[in-house]
């Protein structure tokens, strides 16, 4: 630190610092979550819609791989995909 900066301003320049850190992660909360729900939602339109299969919706939509795919779909629906889609087909 430069000799003439003084105390409170490096306080307050920490302070402001730690709260743009906060906010910057609240605001890249948001939008992750955004972002996975609308996945989610492209997910489950490929299941209702069309008879691409597991690896296909993974390689189209950037998932990891099937189980990543599987372990997040199963969060948002309480069902794996293939589960989703057997219920669904029998509607």
């Amino acid at each position: 630190l430069p000799l003439h900066l003084d105390y409170t301003k490096v306080i307050i320049l920490i302070l402001w610092w730690r709260n743009f850190q906060l906010e910057y992660w609240r605001n890249f909360q948001l939008v992750s979550t955004y972002i996975l729900n609308y996945k989610m939602k492209m997910v489950e339109n490929r299941l209702l819609h069309s008879d691409m299969r597991i690896n296909e919706i993974v390689e189209e939509l950037g998932f990891t791989d099937e189980s990543h795919l599987n372990r997040l779909f199963k969060k948002y629906k309480d069902v794996s995909p293939t589960e989703f889609r057997k219920i669904n087909k029998l509607l």
